[in-house]
């Protein structure tokens, strides 16, 4: 998994990077983000079954959602990392 330090925080495209390994990585092991994936499937069906001709306004619901997702993503790491070098920095913080 990549490093996360100052220069990959104060770059957009490169924390993004971290952010998804770490992803990749929580997909293959954690359970609950496996359920929450196939309710996610299941419900893409229900609607395709109910609504055929929803399928583009599907996609772009999907792609608006996950852009606002990985920027959010992001901005979380971004925020953790400041946070946690500020307490280092403090006497008696810790990183």
């Amino acid at each position: 998994m990549p490093g996360l330090g100052v220069g990959v925080v104060e770059d957009d495209e490169r924390l993004g990077e971290v952010v998804d390994a770490v992803l990749q990585v929580l997909r293959a092991t954690n359970p609950e983000i496996a359920r929450v994936r196939e309710e996610h499937r299941l419900q893409e069906e229900m609607l395709l079954a109910v609504w055929p001709g929803a399928w583009p306004l599907y996609l772009r619901a999907e792609e608006l959602k996950n852009a606002e997702f990985a920027d959010l993503a992001v901005l979380i790491a971004r925020w953790a990392f400041i946070a946690g070098a500020d307490a280092a920095r403090r006497p008696g913080g810790s990183p």
